[in-house]
C-alpha cells in the first residue's frame, strides 16, 4: 500500500501527458523485475526516475513526517497509521529513484547478459562457413568486410579462436549482430555451459544443430536423436536460449514404410522445444520442394538458410536458380524469421554479395 501512494505522483504525471498527448519517455519505477524479450526471461536493468518527480515525491516525504510529528505530538494514535503509510510511500519512491545507482553499485548486482536480438525488416544475415577459405587467411578481415557485402548479421560456425571481447569489438565497431551459431550435437551435449555462456557474452541466443552423426542416420537413430534434441531444447528454453535443427538430404531418404527421418523429426521432438533452420539447397536436393515444405511446417521454422539450388547442377546466387524466393522470403519476413545467405562454392565473396542484392528486393 505504501508503495503505491508512493508512486502516485509519477502515475499523475502519466496520466496528465496522455490527457495533453505529450509522449515522454518510458522510465520503470524503482523496483527490481523481469521483462519478456525475444521469447526469453531476462532480468531488466531499472532507471532512476528524471526531472522533478522524485523531489516532488520527497517533498510529500517530509510532510508526511511532520504530520507524523505532530500526530504523537497531540496523541493522535487513530490518525497516526494512515499519516505513516503516506510517509513511508512517498519517501521510498523518491529515494529509491535518487539512489538506485549507488545502491545498485554497493551491492554490485550483477545481471546476465541474455541476448535481444531486435532484426529489422528486410535484414539479412551471413552464414560466415560461406567464407571458410577466405577466413583461414585473414578471419578478422574478412568478418569487418561482411557490412560491406550487404549484410547486417552473422551466423558463426566456429569462433576462430576469439575471445568474447575480441567479439564484442569487432561486433560494436561493425554493427554486426550474431544471428545464430552452429554447434555440434555431441559439443552441445558435453560442454553445455562452456557454449552457452560464450553466446550468451557476444549476443547470441540462437543454438543451432548443423547435423546428425552417421550412426543417428536411421530409424533409430533418427528417434535417438529426436529425444536428444528434445532434452537439449528443454534445457535451452529454461536459460534464455533457442535451440534449432538445420538440415541435410539426408533426412529426406526415405528410411521405413515410406517415412523419412525428417518426419521422424517433426513427428518425435516439442515444437517448443525444438525449431527448424530451413536449407533451402538440401530441401531440394533431397527431392523435395522448398517452398511446399516451408508453407507445410512453417510455425516450426526459427530461420531460413537461403542457398540457391539449380536443377542442372550449378551453383549460383540466389535468385539464379529454381528456389521459389519470392513466396518463400515475403512468408518468412512475415514472421520476422531471419533470412541467413549461405554459399559453399567458388567466388564466394561476389555470389553472398549478388543474393544480398537480390534478396534485399524481395
Amino acid at each position: 500500500m505504501a508503495v503505491g501512494v508512493g508512486l502516485s505522483v509519477n502515475n499523475a504525471r502519466a496520466v496528465l501527458e496522455a490527457m495533453f498527448n505529450h509522449r515522454s519517455e518510458f522510465i520503470r519505477t524503482p523496483k527490481y523485475g523481469t521483462a519478456r524479450a525475444a521469447g526469453s526471461r531476462s532480468r531488466s536493468k531499472y532507471q532512476a526516475l528524471r526531472g522533478l518527480v522524485p523531489y516532488i515525491e520527497l517533498a510529500f516525504g517530509i510532510y508526511f513526517t511532520w504530520l507524523v510529528v505532530q500526530a504523537i505530538d497531540t496523541n493522535q494514535w487513530m490518525f497516526l497509521p494512515f499519516v505513516v503509510v503516506f510517509q513511508a510511500g512517498f519517501l521510498y519512491a523518491g529515494l529509491m529513484s535518487l539512489l538506485q545507482p549507488t545502491v545498485r553499485a554497493m551491492w554490485q548486482v550483477e545481471e546476465p547478459e541474455l541476448a535481444v536480438v531486435a532484426f529489422m525488416p528486410n535484414s539479412l544475415a551471413l552464414q560466415l562457413y560461406s567464407l571458410r577459405h577466405e577466413t583461414a587467411a585473414n578471419a578478422e578481415s574478412v568478418v569487418r568486410s561482411v557490412p560491406s557485402l550487404g549484410f547486417d548479421g552473422v551466423e558463426t560456425a566456429g569462433a576462430y579462436g576469439w575471445s568474447t571481447d575480441q567479439w564484442k569489438n569487432i561486433l560494436a565497431e561493425t554493427k554486426l549482430q550474431i544471428i545464430a551459431a552452429h554447434i555440434g550435437l555431441e559439443m552441445l551435449e558435453k560442454e553445455w555451459d562452456a557454449q552457452t555462456k560464450f553466446q550468451r557474452a557476444i549476443g547470441n541466443h540462437r543454438l543451432v544443430v548443423p547435423s546428425l552423426p552417421k550412426n543417428l542416420q536411421t530409424v533409430e537413430g533418427f528417434s535417438e536423436a529426436a529425444r536428444r534434441l528434445n532434452a537439449l531444447g528443454d534445457r535451452a528454453k529454461s536459460e534464455g536460449f533457442a535451440l534449432l535443427y538445420h538440415n541435410h538430404a539426408y533426412e529426406f531418404m526415405p528410411v521405413t514404410d515410406g517415412r523419412c527421418g525428417m518426419d521422424i523429426l517433426l513427428a518425435e521432438t516439442d515444437p517448443q522445444l525444438l525449431g527448424l533452420e530451413v536449407d533451402t539447397y538440401w530441401v531440394e536436393r533431397g527431392g523435395r520442394n522448398s517452398r511446399e515444405f516451408i508453407q507445410q511446417n512453417v510455425s516450426r521454422v526459427g530461420l531460413l538458410h537461403a542457398k540457391e539450388f539449380c536443377r542442372d547442377g550449378r551453383d549460383v546466387p540466389a535468385g539464379q536458380g529454381d528456389v521459389d524466393w519470392k513466396v518463400i522470403v515475403p512468408l518468412l519476413r512475415s514472421r520476422d524469421c531471419p533470412i541467413i545467405v549461405e554459399y559453399e562454392a567458388a567466388n564466394a565473396v561476389e555470389a553472398v554479395a549478388a543474393s544480398a542484392r537480390y534478396l534485399r528486393k524481395l
